[in-house]
């Protein structure tokens, strides 16, 4: 049934992926793998509220694991309350320090909260994890990133 769930996400049917899955046993729904499916439906839905209790639930299956904790943050952020996103993936940063991603939406966040300091210090650390090459095309045509898109602009001719 997540295969189904999944192929529907793919075609960028959220509603029909929630009738799918749905149809997953209330076992199924509730574990790693099926939270994360219900994130990406209510994300592709725009039901941020949905998809910040689903990765509530997901943390607490998985404190281990960074996804939970990347996805609350980006819900959040989408609600307009970055700095609770921010307060999400920060306490995380040290502990999931291989994950580009957790540096990089911080200074997504920070950029919007108007610490631009801070912005390029997160989005530096982003590109000494992650691909450069990559996260500097993706960066430079984030709207996150706008405020220090000249920076990063310099950062990619050096």
């Amino acid at each position: 049934m997540l295969e189904a769930t999944a192929g529907w996400l793919m075609l960028g049917n959220p509603a029909e992926a929630m009738r799918e899955f749905a149809q997953v046993s209330a076992e199924g729904r509730e574990r790693p793998e099926g939270l994360v499916t219900l994130w990406e439906i209510h994300a592709q839905s725009k039901q941020w509220a949905e998809a910040v209790e689903a990765a509530d639930r997901l943390i607490a299956q998985m404190r281990d694991k960074p996804d939970g904790y990347i996805k609350r943050a980006y819900a959040l952020h989408e609600l307009k309350r970055s700095q609770e996103a921010w307060d999400t993936l920060h306490p995380v940063s040290e502990r999931f320090n291989d994950n580009w991603l957790i540096p990089y939406n911080l200074a997504c966040y920070a950029a919007q909260m108007g610490r631009e300091a801070d912005a390029v210090k997160w989005y530096r650390k982003a590109l000494r994890v992650g691909d450069e090459r990559e996260l500097q095309e993706m960066a430079l045509s984030d709207p996150d990133l706008q405020p220090i898109r000249p920076k990063i602009e310099k950062m990619g001719k050096g």
